[in-house]
């Protein structure tokens, strides 16, 4: 399989997590998950990160990173062997995710858990 076929057919497996958050048809992406108890984020983006094939025993800590000029929300998201991770997840309606290793925003002078 090609590498765009896969991460294709992974983010369509994805999808259904996400529209089993949505609260209504004009909630963005975001606000869906956001609303969501502690607990929950946990397990969902443990389940997201799992399925695009970054392995995540268990999500140890979230941080709401914000949300850009097009409504897609951004997450840092630990998990417990300590690797941490930018979680994107697009307001369109596939709900696309994508997941960026916060060890190659750190290579370019970035950090994933910045409050400002």
């Amino acid at each position: 399989m090609a590498p765009v076929q896969g991460v294709m057919k992974i983010l369509a497996s994805t999808l259904s997590l996400l529209l089993a958050f949505a609260a209504t048809s004009q909630a963005a992406q975001y606000e869906a998950i956001w609303s969501q108890p502690q607990s929950e984020q946990e397990r969902l983006f443990s389940e997201v990160l799992n399925k695009t094939g970054h392995d995540c025993p268990a999500v140890t800590e979230i941080l709401f990173a914000g949300v850009d000029e097009d409504d897609a929300g951004y997450w840092s998201v630990r998990c417990s062997d300590g690797r941490d991770w930018i979680v994107q997840v697009v307001d369109d309606e596939n709900g696309t995710i994508s997941v960026t290793s916060c060890e190659v925003i750190r290579k370019h002078q970035g950090d994933c858990w910045a409050t400002e």
